[in-house]
């Protein structure tokens, strides 16, 4: 994957000192002009996909094009970019991790020539190479002075060469006490990107498609003006998906736990003016500012058309909703956020931020609990649930290294595809398929579905990649590997040809020729409550379901 990141700075504030209805944060804007920054534009392979809507370096060069359009003759900017010099393909990774090219130097954008040089420079890029983020953010910091300083970057996913990017970015903070990174992570809400910003002092943002790209990208630059404002993610480096126990960590003067009050089985804890509501588990799952503003604008007081305007229509009708006042607008659809916006007599009159966006599961930029230190694997809480979020595969389509892996069967092996990136391999003229696989069109990586521990994998050599594709997921619901119960036992992700009931279908093959079944009506899973539960049942006509508790789901994104 690749990754784009604008980094610019913001450190906590108080909730209550944001700019209400009217404020633009101009003065601040101003301020922050002079401040000599470098932008950093994603080139790797993967900005090549086509679901911006329309190639994502098309949207990210509207995004760069519109941020120098406004900018002042006296903001000072740099350009950098990566990707650019050599392919994706495995042969090319040691030079494709060093491939990192200065545009532009810092200079004013009022001097000679110098704006439109910039524009023609990011509308010339062409992607086709890795993602050497680390190295990028070097190369950018060492173009700047000492002092107070800017990075901006765009970012699409995560470095591909090893070099932890969070590290990188901890070394020139030290060295440059002066220096923010913030991160746009565009199409992801990967735990890397937030890490460079949190690391910084700076802000993370995400941004599901171009008009959102542009527009985050713009209040990036605000830094001052949007320290308060609630992000996709969170507020003032607070994220959703946090544990209680890393934000005492990073914040000594967060409240202790026994200051909380009672949601339900929730625990709501007041910090700066902010309410942050905790599930059982310790976990962050939403940020309710006293005095809410977005990123992008939306503030109390404003009219609800507003939002409407901002993220399209609600996404909950209100009327299903506890509070028939209230409304969810898509937030980030790779975090799994939603703004949560209450209205009275169409006016909002709050501005929260949760993850509860319908249908998705979050991929939280924090975790909830632990990311291990590639990010390839993200952790968290739902209830009594534990969620954990693989992303085992690198963009030429092989395994990322540092993951369990045994060698399979290497003859009479095919993949057709699930989707966009995903696959489902088997031995051909079978009914037998593990699905959640990748190949790189010669060798094929699938989950191990004989591993009992942790999600492991099986190489398979020489597959033949198939005409066509089929994908039995059904609906919208985002659908696990595998999931483990309570009783120890695990299920994975299958399908049985010839449906035998009426009233549900298949889904998840467990011991003893068992399957959780997912209802005519209903999702395969509840998590209502928090905690997951399904419905458990042999392959049988009549067999009367039980329900069973799921302590583990584990997903390949």
């Amino acid at each position: 994957m690749t990754a784009s990141t604008v980094a610019l700075a913001m450190g906590l504030s108080a909730c209550g000192s944001i700019g209400g209805e009217g404020s633009d944060g101009s003065a601040d804007a101003a301020a922050a002009t002079g401040v000599p920054t470098v932008l950093v534009v994603d080139a790797s392979a993967s900005m090549l996909v086509d679901d911006a809507p329309g190639p994502r370096i098309d949207a990210a060069k509207a995004a760069a094009d519109g941020l120098l359009a406004v900018l002042p003759d006296d903001a000072v900017l740099g350009l950098v970019t990566y990707g650019t010099s050599t392919d994706d393909a495995p042969g090319s990774q040691a030079a494709g991790c060093r491939d990192v090219t200065t545009l532009a130097t810092p200079a004013g954008l009022g001097d000679d020539g110098h704006r439109q040089s910039l524009v023609d420079l990011v509308d010339g890029v062409v992607p086709q190479g890795y993602t050497p983020i680390a190295e990028s953010l070097r190369q950018a910091a060492g173009l700047l002075p000492d002092g107070e300083t800017a990075v901006i970057v765009i970012s699409d996913g995560e470095d591909s060469c090893g070099d932890p990017p969070c590290e990188a970015a901890a070394e020139l903070r030290e060295q440059n006490p002066g220096l923010r990174i913030s991160t746009v992570g565009f199409k992801t809400a990967t735990p890397e990107l937030a890490c460079i910003a949190r690391t910084t002092d700076g802000l993370f943002v995400t941004a599901d498609d171009a008009d959102q790209l542009a527009t985050r990208l713009m209040a990036a630059r605000d830094v001052d003006s949007n320290a308060a404002a609630l992000t996709p993610t969170g507020l003032g480096g607070i994220d959703v998906g946090t544990h209680y126990d890393d934000i005492v960590q990073a914040h000594q003067d967060f409240p202790g736990q026994s200051t909380g009050t009672a949601d339900g089985e929730n625990t709501v804890i007041t910090y700066i003016d902010c309410d942050y509501v905790f599930d059982p588990s310790g976990t962050v799952i939403e940020v309710r500012p006293h005095t809410g503003r977005t990123v992008d604008g939306l503030a109390v007081g404003d009219p609800v058309s507003k939002a409407v305007e901002l993220y399209g229509e609600a996404v909950e009708d209100p009327s299903r909703s506890t509070d028939a006042d209230t409304r969810l607008f898509v937030a980030s659809r790779e975090a799994g956020t939603a703004w949560k916006v209450k209205v009275d007599d169409d006016v909002v009159t709050t501005v929260a931020l949760c993850r509860c966006l319908p249908g998705t599961v979050a991929s939280s930029a924090a975790g909830s609990g632990s990311t291990s230190g590639d990010s390839r694997r993200t952790t968290m809480k739902s209830g009594q649930t534990e969620v954990i979020i693989y992303d085992p595969y690198l963009d030429d389509g092989s395994l990322a290294p540092g993951l369990d892996m045994r060698d399979g069967e290497n003859t009479g092996w095919g993949c057709s595809s699930m989707d966009d990136e995903l696959f489902r391999c088997g031995r051909m003229h079978t009914d037998g398929s593990v699905y959640f696989c990748s190949t790189d069109g010669a060798t094929a990586w699938c989950p191990d579905r004989q591993s009992t521990d942790g999600l492991e994998f099986t190489r398979h050599a020489r597959v033949q990649v198939l005409d066509g594709g089929y994908d039995p997921r059904s609906g919208s619901e985002p659908v696990p590997v595998y999931v483990d119960l309570t009783n120890g036992d695990r299920c994975w992700f299958s399908v049985q040809l010839g449906n035998i009931r009426t009233d549900a279908t298949e889904r998840f093959i467990c011991a003893g020729q068992q399957w959780l079944w997912e209802p005519a009506e209903g999702r395969i899973f509840d998590n209502t409550s928090g905690t997951w539960t399904a419905l458990k049942a042999p392959s049988s006509q009549s067999a009367p379901f039980e329900q069973v508790t799921v302590a583990r789901a584990v997903f390949i994104e």
